[in-house]
């Protein structure tokens, strides 16, 4: 004999089978996760964005910190050691140091804050404002803060190479007063990577002479 179905209590709610709730909850959840995931997608842009922005300040300060205190020492230099500025001396060695990372300092400065003033480039390749005028220009991406950052210790490296170069007759020119020293030191610097082209091709000539 079949049971009776059970009468509810008084007061009882009627509550519809436990399988119309698994219907209604996956009928909404379609609708719902493409909007979080969406907005999660923004929010880790504008993230990124702003640790690029970040990262990128940093950086300028840094660069223009080097460019003051390498400023400082060229002018000290020249202010108490003029005449052996215009012979090879420490003194003459430290101040092309000192002018090579202030040149390249202010030229990684200049190209770090020109690519932040055209946008953004984030992790995943995507460049931000996209628009016809930015698409064949740099703009800030966070990988390459270190390299801008190191760009002092290049443009000091390669004033160096140039100044020797000169002295040693493997370059043209010459550095016999201080009015050229600064010239070298500061184009040396500032052009570090053009120049350094043209230490590698006296490098090669040396090699194949010897």
């Amino acid at each position: 004999m079949d049971k009776p179905a059970p009468k509810n209590h008084v007061g009882a709610v009627d509550r519809p089978p436990e399988d119309e709730y698994v219907v209604v909850v996956n009928a909404k959840l379609p609708e719902a996760a493409p909007r979080v995931v969406a907005e999660e997608k923004k929010k880790k842009k504008v993230d990124d964005e702003d640790a690029i922005t970040e990262s990128f300040h940093v950086l300028a300060w840094i660069l223009a910190g080097i460019a003051v205190a390498t400023a400082v020492v060229m002018v000290v230099l020249v202010a108490r050691a003029t005449h052996d500025l215009a012979k090879f001396s420490w003194q003459s060695c430290i101040f092309v140091i000192a002018g090579g990372a202030f040149g390249s300092a202010i030229a990684a400065l200049f190209s770090s804050l020109d690519r932040l003033a055209h946008g953004w480039e984030l992790a995943s390749g995507e460049k931000k404002p996209v628009d016809e005028d930015n698409k064949s220009k740099d703009m800030a991406v966070e990988r390459m803060v270190p390299l801008f950052a190191v760009r002092p210790l290049l443009g000091a490296m390669v004033a160096w190479m140039t100044y020797a170069g000169i002295h040693a007759g493997a370059l043209p020119g010459s550095a016999d007063t201080a009015e050229k020293l600064v010239f070298i030191s500061l184009l040396s610097g500032f052009f570090a990577k053009t120049v350094l082209e043209v230490l590698k091709g006296v490098a090669k000539g040396l090699v194949g002479r010897s």
